[in-house]
């Protein structure tokens, strides 16, 4: 679980759980699905497609819960589950099964039970994902009281000074550390498992310029095209 800004950049997530690679994902095509958030709403999707690549295959569900404070919204709550079936041919399967676009699964804190009937009338453990689903849900829950709980002891302009104090500061070490690459150019070459339709390896070739002044530029000319399998 983690921590959003409105406009879609986590600020707060965990050490030692989860997937760390999703700190650095844009979380906005999420934070802005909807004209008009409510206390109590949830948003689940699992389509890479609408959400522009946020979510990175079906068996993995996103969830977004919004958190006001004194009627306004200070930021998000986030979570996600591996579900393992949803829909797909086989048991497991992470190729194909069932796209949702971001919709939302509460709404003012009531279940939507048109979206639900259709995620657990096209999965066959419908029992287990919905222990997934509310263990987020719960989640999120939690997230509120606790932001909640901040927001009444500190103020809530002081704690969302805090949440964008948060990602200065990090951008600040971060370049710190980036500048103390030397300035140059570095290549490197790896290789993923196949694309499933054939046994040849998919090669990426990165180069990466560092400008001794902080920032960077990574450079994926020579890598292999897409592969003809999702």
């Amino acid at each position: 679980m983690a921590l959003v800004t409105p406009e879609g950049e986590l600020f707060a997530y965990p050490y030692g759980s989860g997937a760390t690679p999703l700190m650095g994902v844009a979380m906005h095509a999420g934070t802005r699905a909807f004209p008009v958030w409510e206390p109590g709403d949830v948003l689940i999707t699992n389509d890479p497609y609408s959400t522009g690549g946020i979510v990175m295959h079906l068996n993995d569900i996103y969830l977004f819960r919004p958190i006001f404070v004194d009627g306004e919204l200070l930021c998000f709550a986030w979570s996600f589950i591996h579900c393992t079936d949803v829909g797909g041919y086989a048991p497991g399967s992470i190729e194909e099964g069932l796209r949702l676009r971001p919709v939302k699964l509460f709404r003012r804190g009531e279940l939507n039970e048109d979206v639900w009937n259709i995620f657990v009338d096209n999965c066959r453990i419908p029992s287990l994902n919905w222990g997934d689903i509310t263990a987020c849900v719960a989640a999120l829950t939690k997230a509120e009281q606790r932001l909640s709980r901040l927001a009444e002891r500190y103020g809530r302009a002081e704690v969302a000074q805090a949440m964008y104090g948060t990602l200065d500061r990090t951008e600040r070490l971060t370049r710190q550390v980036l500048a103390q690459i030397p300035r140059g150019e570095y290549r490197f070459t790896e290789y993923f498992e196949d694309d499933y339709v054939s046994d040849i390896p998919v090669r990426l070739v990165v180069k990466l310029v560092a400008r001794g002044d902080g920032t960077i530029e990574l450079d994926y000319t020579g890598s292999d095209p897409q592969v003809r399998r999702r």
